[in-house]
């Protein structure tokens, strides 16, 4: 199994299952989520030299690392802001992502750089 990752921003906090934005608002959230992982997903596919067809993903992890230390953060927020960021890597890859699992996410602090990094683990065929 090999790991590659993208590095996303922290998922805007309108995306959380837990809000209930304007359905205006959430719509022009999702659609750019979706395009900005698809996007750093077909650049970062053109670093790691693997043929299409070539490999399959097993499983995501997502690597937080959030601006401020809070006591506790809630994984499944975390999980369920971050579909739409699974939905563009599937879109760059070309596989259904009901096969994938997602791991337990990490959480870390960097307040000079705030950013989401997406653990794809790849088995190559």
């Amino acid at each position: 199994m090999v790991t590659k990752s993208i590095t996303l921003p922290i998922p805007d906090n309108r995306l959380s299952p837990n809000k209930s934005p304007n359905r205006h608002v959430k719509t022009r959230l999702v659609r750019e989520a979706r395009t900005h992982s698809e996007r750093e997903t077909y650049k970062a596919m053109n670093s790691w030299g693997l043929p299409p067809g070539s490999y399959y993903v097993e499983s995501l992890r997502y690597v937080a690392y959030w601006k401020t230390a809070r006591h506790k953060r809630d994984d499944t927020n975390l999980i369920g802001s971050c579909k739409h960021y699974e939905d563009g890597i599937q879109d760059a890859i070309g596989q259904d992502d009901s096969t994938w699992s997602v791991q337990q996410p990490e959480h870390y602090v960097s307040p000079d750089n705030p950013r989401l990094e997406i653990q794809i683990n790849i088995i190559l065929l």
